[in-house]
């Protein structure tokens, strides 16, 4: 079997085969070791944001293999056509512990690819009525391997911009004028 892109490579892990030599490289199917939400308005599992103001968010998905696949919600409500997908690869040399073997050890001449997955917009916008809905993000990478899901708390508030306003009236026929603030 020739592997002409890397994309092949990952529709060929995705094949429901845990395991698969392709020339040199040995595929398997690995879980996502962590996903998180990522925005400056973040606070431990608190995202606090201001009513009608967009923000930027990003669910990040470290590993998995094939790349998993990434979706949020507000609730009940899948809200992943907002957000644009990114990915990244990086080579790294494989351990033995990779491998279930002494951890530390480096293995020869292996390789692993580790995959950073990651959803994001500038294009969040919480109203009032989302205050204190559970935003939720969830990675599947194949149907052999588990999702990893995390969540955060949306706190929304509330920004009222008053302004004030002279109106003047003139009344011709008594010759004054009054002002109403």
């Amino acid at each position: 079997m020739q592997i002409k892109s890397q994309e092949n490579v990952w529709n060929v892990i995705g094949t429901g085969k845990t395991n698969r030599l392709v020339g040199l490289l040995l595929l398997t199917a690995e879980p996502v070791r962590r996903v998180y939400f990522d925005s400056p308005y973040l606070n431990k599992q608190q995202l606090t944001v201001i009513a009608g103001q967009p923000v930027d968010l990003r669910c990040v998905a470290v590993g998995g293999s094939p790349p998993p696949t990434l979706d949020v919600y507000l609730d009940w409500l899948n809200i992943t056509k907002l957000f644009d997908v990114r990915r990244s690869f990086r080579l790294r040399r494989r351990t033995a512990g990779d491998a279930d073997g002494d951890a530390g050890t480096t293995a020869r001449g292996l390789r692993a690819v580790d995959v950073t997955t990651t959803l994001e917009t500038r294009r969040f916008v919480a109203r009032v009525r989302d205050h204190g809905l559970t935003l939720l993000c969830r990675s599947a990478a194949s149907a052999d391997v588990r999702s990893v899901v995390t969540n955060v708390t949306l706190f929304v508030n509330c920004q009222y911009h008053c302004h004030s306003r002279i109106i003047t009236v003139v009344f011709t026929s008594s010759s004054f004028i009054h002002s109403f603030i």
